[in-house]
C-alpha cells in the first residue's frame, strides 16, 4: 500500500501538477515542496480508490474459486466460510470503491473539465446534462454528432457536480478555452476510448454489486449450493475486475490527452530524441515476453491448487482413515528415540 501511494502521487502529479518551479534555463519541472506533492488532492482520492478496487478484485476471485468448487460438488467448511468472508468485503469494496471514484468525477470536472465532457462526448456545456448508456454517432469528427436512445436524466451533473441540475463544460466550450490559453492544436481526447472505457468501467463495477448483493442474499437463505446460475456467473465474475482496473487506467490517461503532465507538457514535446523506435520495439517485445512467461507459470500454478481443492479435514482421534484419505499431519507426535 505504501508502495502504492508514492505510485499514485507521481501519477497524480502527472494529472494535476503542483509542489514544483519550472526552471526557465534548463526548461525543467523541478520539485519544490514534496509534501504538496505528497498531499495532492488528486492522490488523496485516487488512493483508496486504488486500493478499494484492489480489495474488490481479490474477494471476486476468492468468490468465483469457491463457486468453482460448488460446482464440483466440492462444497464444505472451507468453502462455506470463505464465501461468508469474501462475499460482504466485495460488496463493502464495491461500493467503496464507487464512493470515491464518484468524488474523483467531480475533482476531475474541476481539474481536468475535458476529459469529463468527453466521458460523454458533451460537445455544448449544459445544464442538468443527461448520462448515455450507450450512444451511436460519429466519435472522429471534432465538432461531432452522437445520439443515443437510453440515457440517464441529469445523471452526468451528478457524476460532474454532485448537484442535479449542474453545470458540464462541452468539449467545443473548453477547447475553445484551452486554444486561448495554451496556444494553438487540438485538446480533445479520442473519443470513441474514452467513452467506451468510462461505460466498462462503471458497468463492470455495476455487475460486481449485484453479483455480491445476490450471492449474500443465497447464502442467507442457504441456497447457495444449488444456485448453478451464480456458480457460473461467478466464475466468469473474475474478469469483472481486471476489465474494470484495465478500462479505468485507460480512461485515466488517455482522457488526458494531449498532456503528460496536464497543462505541463505535451505528449508531442515528451518524446526522447535519444531512444529509437527499435530501442522501442526491443523493449516493449521484451517486457511482453518476460509478463507473459510469469502469467503463463503463475496461471497454472493457480489453476493447479484450485482444481486440487483445500485439504479434507483430519478424521476424529480413534476414526480409521480410508485408504483414499491422505493422513493429515498430526500436531501430537512428536520424535521419539
Amino acid at each position: 500500500m505504501i508502495s502504492a501511494y508514492f505510485i499514485l502521487a507521481a501519477n497524480s502529479w502527472m494529472q494535476h501538477p503542483v509542489g514544483y518551479v519550472v526552471n526557465h534555463a534548463t526548461h525543467r519541472a523541478e520539485l519544490k515542496d514534496i509534501f504538496s506533492v505528497l498531499t495532492n488532492s488528486t492522490v488523496l482520492l485516487a488512493f483508496p480508490h486504488t486500493i478499494f478496487g484492489a480489495f474488490a478484485t481479490a474477494s471476486m476471485l476468492v468468490i468465483g474459486i469457491c463457486a468453482f468448487q460448488l460446482l464440483r460438488k466440492r462444497g464444505g467448511d472451507v468453502v462455506s466460510r470463505s464465501l461468508r468472508l469474501a462475499l460482504p468485503i466485495g460488496t463493502v469494496a464495491v461500493i467503496l470503491t464507487m464512493v470515491f471514484g464518484h468524488f474523483q468525477g467531480i475533482l476531475m470536472e474541476q481539474q481536468q473539465p475535458m476529459k469529463m465532457a468527453a466521458a460523454e462526448v458533451l460537445y455544448h456545456t449544459k445544464k442538468g446534462a443527461s448520462f448515455s448508456i450507450f450512444a451511436t454517432g460519429d466519435f472522429t469528427r471534432f465538432p461531432g454528432h452522437l445520439s443515443s436512445d437510453l440515457r440517464i436524466p441529469h445523471a452526468l451533473s451528478i457524476l460532474a457536480t454532485a448537484t442535479w441540475n449542474g453545470t458540464v463544460d462541452g468539449i467545443d466550450q473548453i477547447q475553445a478555452a484551452e486554444v486561448k490559453k495554451y496556444g494553438p492544436g487540438n485538446y480533445t481526447p479520442i473519443l470513441g476510448v474514452t467513452y467506451w472505457t468510462f461505460r466498462l468501467m462503471i458497468g463492470a463495477g455495476t455487475l460486481m454489486l449485484l453479483l455480491t448483493l445476490a450471492g449474500m442474499v443465497l447464502v442467507r437463505r442457504k441456497k447457495m449450493d444449488g444456485a448453478r446460475w451464480f456458480q457460473r456467473l461467478a466464475i466468469i465474475a473474475i474478469f469483472l475486475p481486471i476489465l474494470a482496473n484495465w478500462t479505468g487506467w485507460i480512461f485515466t490517461e488517455m482522457g488526458r490527452q494531449p498532456w503528460v503532465v496536464y497543462g505541463l507538457l505535451r505528449t508531442s514535446n515528451a518524446r526522447s530524441p535519444n531512444v529509437g523506435l527499435g530501442d522501442l520495439i526491443i523493449t516493449l517485445t521484451g517486457y511482453i515476453v518476460l509478463y507473459g512467461i510469469l502469467i503463463a507459470i503463475g496461471g497454472w500454478l493457480m489453476f493447479r491448487e484450485i482444481k486440487h481443492g483445500p485439504e479434507p479435514p483430519p478424521p476424529p482421534p480413534g476414526e480409521a482413515v480410508p485408504d483414499e484419505l491422505p493422513l493429515a499431519p498430526n500436531p501430537d507426535l512428536v520424535l521419539s528415540y
